[in-house]
C-alpha cells in the first residue's frame, strides 16, 4: 500500500502478519477547515499472494478534543471467490467489530423511534450487501425475523450503556 511519498509504502509480507501502519498529515486549513480529500491507492506487489487482505484504518488529530476514530477496515481480495471475500467480511464483523449499541442505528446513544424507522427500512430491502449493513445484527447478510428478534430486544432496553 502506498499513501503519498515512498516512504509510506508498505510491501506485501511472504507470510500471514500483521504489518506496521503509517501516519499522513493533512492540511486542512484550504476553503473547507476540519475537512480533507484523499484517494488512497493500494498495489499488491510482486510476489502477490492469492488470498484475502485486510487494512485497517483510523483517523485521528492533534487538535485538541478531538479523539481518534473508530477503526475503518477495508477487505480486498487477489483472485479469490466472493464467498472467501464474504466469509472474510463476517470474520471482521464478529471478531473486530465492537458496536458501542448496535440496536442505535443513527447512533444518538438510545434505540428508539428513529432507529426502529430506520430498521423497518432495512427490513423491507431483505438484503445487505456483504459484508453485511448495520441492520444485519446475525451477520446472515440479510434483515429477517432473526434479526428484528435482536434489535426488539435492543429497543425495549432504550439506552445504550
Amino acid at each position: 500500500m502506498k499513501l503519498g511519498p515512498a516512504v509510506n509504502t508498505r510491501l506485501t509480507p511472504l507470510v500471514d502478519e500483521v504489518v506496521t501502519g503509517f501516519s499522513r498529515g493533512v492540511d486542512s486549513s484550504g476553503t473547507t477547515p476540519g475537512r480533507f480529500h484523499h484517494h488512497i491507492g493500494y498495489t499488491l506487489l510482486s510476489p502477490a499472494r492469492n488470498g484475502v487482505y485486510l487494512l485497517e484504518f483510523e483517523l485521528w488529530s492533534n487538535q485538541p478534543g478531538l479523539g481518534t476514530s473508530r477503526p475503518i477496515w477495508l477487505l480486498f481480495g487477489n483472485n479469490v471467490p466472493q464467498s472467501e471475500l464474504e466469509a472474510a467480511a463476517t470474520w471482521v464483523r464478529f471478531n473486530l467489530w465492537q458496536p458501542t449499541c448496535g440496536g442505535d442505528l443513527n447512533a444518538d446513544g438510545a434505540v428508539d423511534n428513529t432507529d426502529f424507522i430506520a430498521f423497518v427500512e432495512a427490513y423491507f430491502t431483505f438484503a445487505c450487501d456483504p459484508p453485511g449493513c448495520p441492520a444485519d445484527f446475525n451477520g446472515d447478510f440479510v434483515v429477517d425475523a432473526g434479526d428484528f428478534a435482536i434489535f426488539a430486544q435492543q429497543y425495549n432496553d432504550f439506552l445504550c450503556p
